[in-house]
C-alpha cells in the first residue's frame, strides 16, 4: 500500500542522519 512506501521513505530519511552522525562522530575520533 501506499502508506508502507512512506514509512519506507521515513526509515531510510532516519538511516540517513544515523549514518551521517556516524560519519562525524568517526571523523572527530580520527582527529
Amino acid at each position: 500500500s501506499e502508506g508502507a512506501g512512506v514509512e519506507i521513505e521515513e526509515q531510510d530519511s532516519v538511516n540517513k542522519e544515523k549514518t551521517k552522525r556516524e560519519q562525524r562522530s568517526e571523523a572527530m575520533v580520527e582527529t
